[in-house]
């Protein structure tokens, strides 16, 4: 069933990073906040509770990463 729709999911999904200025700066960004929240997600997502999360957020942190494509701006979730 996901595959029926994957050609209308991709197509959206690059159109929306070629309209930025920098297409390959907006793609790191994305993947870098996707792997932040996979990596504070750990046992249940944002919002959600579970017996397996020792953890709750406690809002967010931004941070900068210099790299060679220019400064990618980190809002990181703070999981204490």
């Amino acid at each position: 069933m996901a595959r029926r729709h994957y050609k209308a999911f991709l197509q959206e999904w690059l159109t929306r990073f070629l309209l930025e200025d920098d297409p390959i700066k907006a793609r790191l960004e994305w993947l870098l906040a996707e792997l932040m929240k996979v990596e504070a997600e750990v046992g249940a997502p944002k919002g959600k509770h579970s017996r397996k999360r020792k953890t709750y957020f406690s809002g967010y942190r931004v941070r900068k990463l210099h790299s060679q494509i220019g400064t990618v701006y980190l809002v990181i979730l703070r999981v204490h």
